[in-house]
């Protein structure tokens, strides 16, 4: 276990940004840091390993590439794996400025994924601490910094996020690639590991709809295309989409659409006879 401090003299601090401390930290299994309704904020990135994080009794792991705050006033409790030991880099602070720019970024969570960029931010603030700067000079700087890596936790992650489809995007996804099938609220219960209520709840919230609603709506359109561009029977279009039988995908076809099967095919020119049935 090793680390290393750089300080930060109380005459190069104010109430805006007081920087209590910041190092490097090369860990091992006996690393355990405590605090009780903490007097900072912590802000590090890991760079090599993993570890576990405590805060206000919530756990949390943070791993190599990964960044995660600690907020004033909240109990800290954190320790490095064993087997694979964290190597970070850290900053310890209080002040107006970080208040201010948390709340204005809305970073309430505690791990964030990390990147280069945020990674040299980091490492400049380390270097600006460690420089001869006039006080005024070395605020400025710091304070820029600060919102600089603040500012890019909260768009790096945002840009993850929007890159990553969200529950109800990914439960419309399978539901369109299984439009043939019988696809049950059973079964995709099963495939996203969530209740029925819940798949209900966040798949209506934001498709206006139940997922069993929709499946029937591309059921239809793909009924549709199939009567006015094929000579597919209507019994065999219900049986390809899976409906119990020709009477229910009528009846049911005729709910949505106010015609037939056999209309709707009629209207769109492709009015040739159904097989006669032996």
């Amino acid at each position: 276990m090793n680390e290393d401090f750089i300080y930060c003299p109380s005459v190069n601090c104010t109430d805006m940004l007081w920087i209590d401390l910041a190092g490097t930290s090369y860990c091992d299994g006996s690393y355990i840091i405590t605090r009780s309704k903490s007097k900072i904020y912590v802000l590090e990135y890991v760079l090599e390993g993993t570890g576990t994080i405590i805060h206000n009794g919530r756990k949390y792991t943070a791993s190599a590439g990964e960044v995660y705050i600690l907020h004033k006033g909240a109990d800290h409790r954190y320790y490095s794996s064993k087997d694979y030991p964290w190597v970070k880099i850290w900053i310890n602070l209080k002040g107006t400025l970080i208040e201010h720019l948390l709340e204005v970024y809305g970073i309430d969570q505690v791990v964030y994924p990390g990147s280069q960029q945020i990674l040299d931010y980091f490492r400049a603030f380390h270097n600006e601490l460690a420089s001869e700067n006039q006080p005024w000079e070395l605020q400025n700087k710091c304070a820029i910094l600060l919102h600089k890596i603040i500012s890019s936790v909260y768009f790096n992650s945002q840009a993850l996020y929007r890159r990553q489809p969200d529950d109800a995007s990914r439960i419309k996804r399978y539901l369109d690639q299984h439009a043939l099938d019988s696809v049950s609220l059973e079964e995709l219960c099963r495939c996203f590991y969530k209740s029925k209520a819940q798949i209900i709840r966040i798949f209506k919230k934001k498709y206006g709809i139940t997922p069993y609603a929709y499946l029937l709506k591309i059921k239809i359109e793909y009924a549709k295309k199939l009567l006015a561009h094929t000579q597919v029977p209507v019994k065999e279009i219900a049986a390809r989409l899976n409906f119990a039988d020709e009477h229910y995908f009528s009846t049911y076809f005729r709910q949505v659409e106010k015609v037939s099967p056999t209309a709707y095919r009629i209207s769109y020119g492709a009015d040739l006879p159904e097989p006669v049935q032996q």
